[in-house]
């Protein structure tokens, strides 16, 4: 692997007790990070059902570019559980999947968050999901580390059903833009994304 070297105020992720001034990959970063939980390829034994069910497992963890990633399941691991109409489902996460810590989102939980493998990219891309049965607004899926939106929207759409309706609509904005949006867009509300990219353009 080329080791590509970046300056420290891009990227702080202090855990890893690197060089002040010179950081690692964020790759080879977060891939270590996604991979230390327990439903990572490490040996660890896996969590059961109820475990998983209350987020009580152990879960991979860095900072980066001023984000807290908590990864809950690594690319490729399968992801399972029950239906509000009680059809059991399980499916093979495209890209890592986890939440940012220190967030809140419209379901009362941590922003959702999918992370692809090239997170030198700035682009941050947010789906509207939406309520399949309903067709409204459910919660807020942020897509870091996609080159482009439809890299973005195909890791999406890969790790649920074929039959998935629950991509509503998707908002690409730049890193800086994103920690505004968490910081001031009072993104708990939901419909906040619906305005689309311009809202960024006239208010940030």
């Amino acid at each position: 692997m080329i080791q590509r070297i970046v300056y420290a105020e891009a990227c702080n992720i202090k855990q890893h007790n690197l060089n002040p001034v010179l950081l690692m990959d964020y790759f080879a970063i977060i891939e270590s990070a996604a991979q230390s939980g327990c439903l990572g390829v490490n040996g660890m034994r896996a969590p059961t059902a109820a475990q998983m069910q209350a987020g009580n497992y152990r879960m991979g963890r860095c900072e980066y570019k001023g984000l807290q990633l908590v990864f809950e399941q690594p690319r490729n691991s399968y992801r399972e559980g029950t239906a509000k109409d009680g059809k059991k489902w399980r499916n093979r996460m495209a890209a890592h999947y986890g939440y940012l810590g220190g967030t809140k989102g419209a379901d009362g939980d941590g922003i959702d968050i999918f992370v692809g493998s090239n997170p030198e990219s700035d682009n941050i891309f947010v789906i509207n999901q939406m309520d399949p049965a309903t067709g409204s607004f459910d919660e807020h899926k942020a897509m870091i580390g996609f080159l482009g939106a439809a890299d973005a929207k195909r890791a999406y759409q890969e790790s649920y059903d074929a039959d998935w309706r629950g991509f509503g609509d998707m908002v690409a904005m730049t890193l800086d833009q994103f920690k505004w949006w968490l910081k001031y867009g009072g993104y708990e509300f939901g419909e906040f994304l619906a305005l689309g990219s311009h809202w960024f353009e006239k208010l940030y």
